[in-house]
């Protein structure tokens, strides 16, 4: 459910994409960007967890 979550929020993020000349949007959007590849890391690792466990 939470990697559905994160794809759905990517995809968000995806369309709000700023255009070049808007560089304050654009470095709000890249800081979104790196919080979301960190949720991916962390659900990454829990799913390695729990399947190190089966």
């Amino acid at each position: 459910m939470e990697d559905l979550c994160w794809r759905l929020a990517m995809d968000a993020w995806r369309a709000r994409r700023p255009r070049l000349w808007e560089l304050r949007w654009r470095v709000a959007w890249r800081a979104e960007r790196e919080v979301l590849e960190a949720k991916q890391r962390r659900l990454g690792a829990m799913a390695n967890q729990e399947l190190a466990e089966l």
